[in-house]
C-alpha cells in the first residue's frame, strides 16, 4: 500500500503474532549485541513471533477482526529458538526455532481459518510459513552463523498487533491477546488448567 495509507488515521497496520516474554526479548537481545549482522538493529521492544501479517485494514473493522477469532485449543508448548538466519531478499537477520514450529504452523493455520469462515479478506503468501524473530534489518551476515543456541521460550497466547510510527520509529502495540488454550470446567476442578 502507499505511503498515503500509512498516514492514514482511518488504517491500521496489523499483524498476528507471539509477544514473546519480557526474559525471552531480554536473551534475545544478548544475541543481538554478539553482531552475527551489520544493519539496523531492531528494538527489543519490537521482537516477536509472526504469524500472519494481514497489512493495512480500516480501523472500523479491528473489532470484526477480533470476533472472528476463537480460541485454538492448542495445548501450551515451548520453542527453541537456537538457528540463526538470513534471509537476503528480505535483508533480515534472525533467529529460528528449532522446536515448536509444528504447533506455530498449526496455530497460524487456526487463525487463517477463522478468517476464511467468517469470510474475512486476507492475502495468501508468497512464501512458505517460516517462523522466527528477526533481529537486524536491512543488513548482512557480519559471522558465521552456524552458531547455536538453546534458549526455551513458552507459548501460551497470541495477539494481534499493530505497527505504529513515531519520530523513533516502528513499534509494536497489542490490541488483543488470546489464550492458545482454555481448560474445561472438569480440568479446572482437577487442577489441570
Amino acid at each position: 500500500m502507499n505511503n498515503i495509507a500509512k498516514n492514514d488515521k482511518n488504517m491500521a497496520r496489523l499483524f498476528f503474532a507471539i509477544d514473546l516474554a519480557q526474559n525471552t526479548k531480554d536473551y534475545l537481545e544478548k544475541i543481538q549485541r554478539q553482531h552475527h549482522f551489520l544493519g539496523h538493529p531492531i528494538s527489543p521492544h519490537n521482537f516477536h513471533i509472526t504469524l500472519k501479517f494481514l497489512g493495512y485494514l480500516p480501523q472500523d473493522r479491528i473489532e470484526e477482526l477480533i470476533d472472528a477469532i476463537t480460541i485454538p485449543q492448542i495445548q501450551p508448548f515451548q520453542i527453541q529458538l537456537s538457528s540463526l538466519a538470513y534471509y537476503p531478499k528480505a535483508q533480515i537477520g534472525c533467529i529460528e526455532p528449532n522446536e515448536g514450529s509444528a504447533q506455530l504452523l498449526e496455530l497460524r493455520n487456526r487463525i487463517l481459518n477463522n478468517l476464511a469462515t467468517k469470510k474475512f479478506p486476507f492475502k495468501k503468501d508468497k512464501n512458505n510459513y517460516r517462523p522466527h524473530v528477526s533481529l537486524y534489518r536491512q543488513c548482512t551476515p557480519n559471522t558465521d552463523l552456524s552458531t547455536r543456541y538453546k534458549f526455551v521460550a513458552e507459548v501460551r497466547s497470541f495477539s494481534l498487533m499493530q505497527s505504529l510510527f513515531n519520530d523513533k520509529g516502528v513499534y509494536y502495540h497489542t490490541i488483543e491477546e488470546w489464550p492458545i488454550y482454555q481448560p474445561s470446567l472438569k480440568e479446572k476442578i482437577l487442577g489441570k488448567s
